[in-house]
C-alpha cells in the first residue's frame, strides 16, 4: 500500500509541476539590493513577501524585469545592481541579454555569472556550474595570525524548468579570533564554528603556533512547483524569517539542517510551512550517533497594500527523540491547540511581524515573539513571561546622496525565552540546533542595538560600517540567570525561582556589554568575484573586571561565489 501511495505522489508531481527555480544563497548583497528596490520602487513591483528567505532566483528575475520594463530611470549604480540580480538567475528571463562579450577560452564564462553553463533547446536542460573560493589572511593585533581558506564547487540545474536542484560542497580551514574560540567553547556548548556543524582541530603548516578548525560543509535541495501556487523544497540548507539583520523567529545563525518546505502563494498571501530534522544538544566526544529532534514552523504573510506587509508565526520544538509527531503536519496554523489535544510537552511559541514602506525612502519593520505569558503576573516580572521584540528602520539615499543607505535595529529578549523546563527533556526541546541557537546568537536575556551604513560610491565598490552594542546578563557558576538557552529552566538553579519566580528583569545576572565595529570594503572584480578588506574591533566590558577584553583584527582576501562572513557576537 505504501508503495502505491508513493507512486501516486510521484506521478502527481511529474504531471502537475510548473516552472520552479532554486534560491539565491543567504548572505549575499542580493538581499540588500532587493530591499532597496522594494523601498524605492515597491509601487510598481509585484507583491513581495520579503520576510520569507531565501528568495527564489525566479522571483528575483521577475521583479527586476518588471522594474526594467517600467518607465523608471535607474541610476548608474541601481542599473548595475539590477543587472547583477538578472545575471544571477538569467535562465528566468531573456538569456540573449546575458551573453558575455568576452568568454574565457570560448567555453568558460559565456554568461557573466557562471563559470560553465549549458542550455539546450527549449530549455529541456539547464546547467550552471561555479567554483567556490575564499582566500583571506589577517592578524589579530598583538596575538595571532588569522586565516580563511575555503575551496569548493556549486551547481544548479533544471529539467524542463519543472524540477530544479542545487548543491554546493566546500572544504574549510579557519584560524579565527581568540574570542570566538573562548565564547563558542563555553556558552555555545562546544559549537566551535559559528553557523556550521561538525569540525576537527587544525594545525596550519605555516602558522604552527596557532590552533584552527577544519570542517566540511555541504548544501543541497530539490524544488518543484505543484498546481502553480505551491512550491515544494526538500534538502539540507538554512532558512530565515524576518526583515531584519537578526531574526527572533528563525535565522541563519545555526548550522544547515534537513528540511521540507511547502510555500503556498496566491493573491496577496504567502503561507510557508517548514518541517526540519535538527541535532539535539550534545557533548563533543568520540564517534557517536547524535540525538535528533524535530521542528515545525508556520509563517503566514499578507500584503494588503503595496507598502504594508504583516505576518503571523508559530513554531514548535518536539521533545521526542527520533520521532516526528504527525499531528504537526497539519498545515493550518495554531500548534497550541494540537499540543493541548494530545497532552504534548513540546516547546512552542507564536509571533507577529510587520513591514511598512513610505515616502520611497524609508521602511520600518519589527517582530514580536511569545514563548509563554501570564498577564496577571506581568507587573511582578514573573520568570515565565518569556518574550522578545525587534524594531528596526531602513533609510535609503540619505541626504540625497545616491546609494548611501542606513539601517538601525533594536532587539530585546527576556530571560529564559527559548528554553524548556526540566520536568521534560528540556535540553532536547530548547530552541537550538547543533549546539547553536536557531534564532538570535545571544540566546536570551539581552538588549541589542545595531547600526549599518552602506555606501556604493561607484557600481563595483561597496563600503560598509557595522556597529553593534549588546548588553547580556550572563550566568554565574551554578546559577541560571536566563541567558543560556541550553540550560533547562529549573527552580533549583534559578536565583529568583522558588514557587513564585518573581522579580526577573532583562540583563539580570553578570552584566556584560559588547561593542563591535566592522569596517568593510568589497570591490567586485567581475560577477561574484570580490576583493575584500576588513578591520574589526570588539570590546567586552563586564561587571567582573577580569573578564574585560578588547580585540582588534584585520583581513585582506579574495572571495568567489561565497558570501562575506562576519562574527557578530
Amino acid at each position: 500500500m505504501k508503495k502505491i501511495v508513493t507512486l501516486i505522489i510521484i506521478l502527481s508531481i511529474v504531471i502537475f509541476t510548473y516552472a520552479q527555480s532554486t534560491n539565491a544563497p543567504l548572505g549575499f548583497d542580493t538581499y540588500d539590493y532587493m530591499d532597496r528596490f522594494d523601498i524605492k520602487y515597491g509601487k510598481v513591483l509585484p507583491v513581495f513577501h520579503s520576510a520569507d528567505k531565501p528568495f527564489s532566483l525566479k522571483s528575483i528575475a521577475h521583479h527586476n524585469e518588471t522594474l526594467r520594463a517600467s518607465n523608471i530611470v535607474l541610476s548608474k549604480t541601481d542599473k548595475f545592481n539590477s543587472d547583477y540580480l538578472l545575471n544571477s538567475g538569467n535562465e528566468w528571463y531573456d538569456s540573449t541579454k546575458s551573453i558575455s562579450k568576452k568568454p574565457f577560452l570560448k567555453y568558460f564564462y559565456r554568461e557573466p555569472a557562471n563559470f560553465y553553463s549549458v542550455r539546450t533547446k527549449k530549455d529541456e536542460f539547464i546547467l550552471k556550474f561555479n567554483p567556490l573560493l575564499e582566500l583571506a589572511i589577517g592578524t589579530e593585533i598583538g596575538d595571532k595570525m588569522l586565516l580563511k581558506n575555503t575551496r569548493g564547487v556549486e551547481c544548479r540545474f533544471s529539467i524542463k524548468k519543472r524540477v530544479s536542484a542545487y548543491f554546493a560542497i566546500y572544504e574549510n580551514q579557519l584560524l579565527m579570533p581568540e574570542y570566538i574560540d573562548s565564547t563558542t567553547s563555553s556558552k555555545y556548548a562546544q559549537a566551535r564554528v559559528p553557523g556550521f556543524g561538525y569540525y576537527k582541530d587544525y594545525k596550519p603548516r605555516y602558522f604552527k603556533n596557532n590552533q584552527g578548525v577544519d570542517f566540511f560543509d555541504y548544501r543541497g535541495y530539490i524544488t518543484f512547483n505543484i498546481l502553480q501556487h505551491i512550491d515544494v523544497s526538500f534538502g539540507h540548507d538554512k532558512n530565515f524569517i524576518g526583515d531584519g539583520i537578526r531574526s527572533l523567529f528563525l535565522s541563519d545563525n545555526s548550522a544547515p539542517y534537513l528540511f521540507l518546505k511547502i510555500n503556498t502563494h496566491i493573491w496577496k498571501i504567502n503561507y510557508q510551512n517548514i518541517f526540519c530534522e535538527v541535532v539535539g544538544q550534545y557533548k563533543r566526544g568520540g564517534d557517536l550517533l547524535l540525538d535528533k529532534k524535530y521542528t515545525a514552523f508556520h509563517h503566514l504573510s499578507v500584503q494588503p497594500t503595496y507598502w504594508l506587509n504583516i505576518g503571523f508565526f508559530e513554531g514548535v520544538i518536539m521533545t521526542r527523540k527520533k520521532s516526528f509527531d504527525i499531528q504537526y503536519l497539519n498545515p493550518i496554523i495554531f500548534y497550541r491547540s494540537i499540543e493541548q489535544s494530545i497532552g504534548s510537552p513540546d516547546n512552542s511559541m507564536v509571533g507577529f511581524n510587520f513591514k511598512a514602506n513610505f515616502v520611497r525612502h524609508a521602511q520600518v519593520y519589527g517582530q514580536f515573539i511569545l514563548d509563554e505569558f501570564n498577564f496577571s503576573k506581568f507587573k511582578n516580572k514573573w520568570w515565565g513571561n518569556k518574550y522578545g521584540f525587534q524594531l528596526g528602520a531602513k533609510y535609503i539615499d540619505i541626504g540625497g546622496i545616491k546609494n548611501l543607505d542606513a539601517q538601525a535595529e533594536f532587539n530585546m529578549v527576556r530571560p529564559y525565552t527559548y528554553t524548556h523546563n526540566s520536568n521534560n527533556p528540556g535540553a532536547l526541546a530548547n530552541y537550538t540546533h547543533y549546539n547553536q541557537p536557531l534564532a538570535h546568537p545571544f540566546g536570551s536575556n539581552f538588549r541589542e542595538f545595531i547600526l549599518v551604513i552602506r555606501y556604493q560610491p561607484i557600481p563595483r565598490l561597496n563600503l560598509t560600517l557595522k556597529y553593534l552594542n549588546t548588553t547580556v546578563g550572563e550566568d554565574t557558576s551554578g546559577i541560571n540567570w536566563g541567558s543560556n538557552i541550553f540550560l533547562p529552566t529549573s527552580f533549583s538553579t534559578m536565583p529568583l525561582g522558588g514557587d513564585n519566580g518573581y522579580g526577573n528583569k532583562t540583563t539580570q545576572g553578570v552584566k556584560n556589554t559588547y561593542n563591535i565595529v566592522h569596517l568593510m570594503a568589497s570591490y567586485q572584480i567581475r560577477h561574484n568575484v570580490f576583493f575584500d578588506l576588513q578591520y574589526s574591533i570588539r570590546a567586552r566590558n563586564s561587571a567582573l573586571n577580569e573578564a574585560d577584553h578588547t580585540t582588534q583584527y584585520f583581513y585582506v582576501g579574495v572571495r568567489v561565489n561565497i558570501p562575506r562572513r562576519t562574527y557578530d557576537f
